[in-house]
Parts: C-alpha cells; sequence; structure tokens
C-alpha cells in the first residue's frame, strides 16, 4: 500500500482507491470478522493524502485503534 501510494505520487497522480474483499458487503457481522481489512482502510486513506510520506511508526496513533473510535471496539479486536 505505501510502495503504491508514493509511486502514484511520484506520477503526480493525486489520490487513490482502497477497496476490499472480504465477503459481498459491508455488514456488521463482516465487519466484525475481517476488522483487520477493514482497519486498514484508515490507513490507506493516511497514506493517500500523504502520498506515503509518512512511516508506520511515525503516525502518531495506531490505525487499528482509531478504526475502533470511528466504528466501535466491537469490529476490532486485534490490537496492532
Amino acid at each position: 500500500m505505501v510502495s503504491f501510494t508514493r509511486a502514484a505520487a511520484k506520477a503526480g497522480i493525486t489520490g487513490t482507491l482502497q477497496t476490499t474483499w472480504c465477503g459481498y458487503n459491508s455488514s456488521e457481522a463482516n465487519i466484525a470478522s475481517n476488522a483487520d481489512q477493514f482497519a486498514a482502510m484508515v490507513l490507506s486513506a493516511e497514506e493517500s493524502w500523504n502520498g506515503g510520506q509518512i512511516a508506520l511508526a511515525n503516525l502518531g496513533y495506531n490505525p487499528w485503534v482509531q478504526f475502533q473510535r470511528l466504528y466501535g471496539k466491537q469490529f476490532a479486536t486485534k490490537q496492532r
């Protein structure tokens, strides 16, 4: 994700699109059983905004914790 975003920024592309193939919809049950893949969208959004320039260790927040804050703790039971 980071390498793709950096390459896109270098090519002058102004944004990226993140998708997930966790089942066929974004139902609560599907989000709960695939929380890591949905939480990765927080990181993808960050990377798209900053062109992949901020190292994961230097974000200043944990994307999985942020996902919990945004969507509810029941959806992100694994801490990263």
